[in-house]
């Protein structure tokens, strides 16, 4: 075992097992203490209890406190934080500190904002005008200004990379990683899966909301014989999008984690994922780790990911989606597919995610023990 690191992780969520953003940042933590690392996390019950949006705005003000004292005592090496956590903070704070402080993208915020404007352009959603004071609005100034102040930036892909490189003018700072794979991830691909379709999101305009529904519904038409399954929508959707005499045909999961994610996709063959907006695309990763051919918009990592196994449709392109869907079923090389998905998908293996930060972390401290030693004899 190597040299051990104090680490703290900042995140502006509930600390809740295998959801989202939270229970990454938690499998990371697991996965750092079993790797000798002492490890603390800090969600947003360090915000206290209550109505949900005032914690958000509230969590900033008491994570800056916590994370000032840490860098007075230098009670951790390392302190990762989600963005917009530490927009409190100076510049100066932080740089006359041994203690490296980094800011982790779980999907970029003013990226997302981008997106949903130009989904109102198109007519596509409508934005309430709390979101825009928000999570529209200010929100987007504490993310910038924590990009601006942190050591360095983790980032989920190329566009975040090459925003955050823009806004702080420094490339070198900017560092790509990935989140913890986690029970959904296999270890070899399963070609024995058969001929069913996982269709991906609800009904939310970011999840592919109506494009899912009408694709479902199209494939169903075309294919007398297919089983879809809908992963996260409900009931309700179903009877909105398709005819009653196709509804046996359409099994709804309304929510899955972990095991049961992975047994789902054993089961299917196509993953279809016409999401408008993704950070990264964990799901997707995962589908491949079981060799299933995915359908998907080039949103996050996942065009660059399915490239050499699946099939990239544009953005709200349902006539293309359906089409890719019947060529993913009726794939010759099925076989080979499956196999150079599951090869893409082992970048992302768990330990190697956990390596390479590693090696960012032990890079990010020596370059800041650099930079407070160069500070402190131009001082002298």
């Amino acid at each position: 075992m190597g040299e051990s690191l104090r680490i703290a992780l900042f995140v502006h969520h509930q600390l809740v097992t295998g959801t989202g953003a939270a229970g990454s940042t938690l499998s990371l933590a697991d996965a750092l203490r079993a790797r000798g690392h002492v490890v603390d996390v800090f969600g947003l019950e360090l915000a206290g209890s209550g109505e949900s949006i005032a914690r958000q705005i509230r969590f900033p003000f008491v994570a800056a406190q916590r994370v000032r004292r840490a860098l007075r005592s230098h009670e951790y090496d390392i302190i990762d934080a989600s963005t917009g956590d530490l927009w409190l903070l100076t510049r100066a704070e932080i740089a006359r500190s041994r203690t490296v402080v980094l800011t982790r993208s779980h999907g970029l915020e003013p990226l997302g904002v981008a997106a949903r404007r130009a989904g109102v352009k198109r007519g596509e959603l409508t934005l309430r005008r709390r979101y825009r004071l928000y999570h529209g609005g200010w929100r987007l100034h504490e993310v910038r200004r924590t990009l601006r102040i942190a050591d360095a930036v983790l980032v989920l892909n190329k566009y975040e990379r090459d925003y955050v490189t823009a806004l702080r003018g420094d490339q070198t700072s900017t560092v790509m990683t990935a989140p913890l794979m986690g029970p959904g991830y296999a270890a070899a691909p399963d070609v024995t899966a058969v001929a069913r379709v996982l269709v991906t999101g609800g009904t939310q305009w970011r999840k592919g909301g109506h494009d899912n529904g009408a694709v479902i519904a199209a494939l169903l038409e075309r294919n007398a014989e297919l089983v879809v399954t809908w992963l996260g929508a409900d009931e309700a959707s179903v009877k909105e999008w398709v005819t009653e005499r196709h509804r046996p045909r359409v099994h709804v999961v309304s929510s899955a984690t972990g095991n049961d994610i992975a047994s789902l996709l054993a089961e299917h063959r196509v993953v279809v994922h016409l999401s408008r907006f993704e950070g990264w695309g964990m799901l997707v990763v995962e589908a491949l780790s079981h060799g299933c051919i995915v359908v998907a918009t080039d949103v996050g990592v996942v065009g660059e990911v399915i490239a050499s196994s699946g099939f990239v449709v544009p953005l709200g392109d349902r006539d293309a989606a359906v089409g890719a869907v019947d060529a993913a079923l009726r794939a010759p090389d099925w076989a080979e597919r499956a196999q150079r998905a599951a090869t893409a998908a082992a970048r992302f293996e768990p330990s190697r995610v956990v390596t390479l930060l590693e090696e960012n972390y032990f890079e990010a401290r020596r370059a800041k023990e650099s930079r407070v030693a160069a500070a402190a004899k131009g001082e002298s």
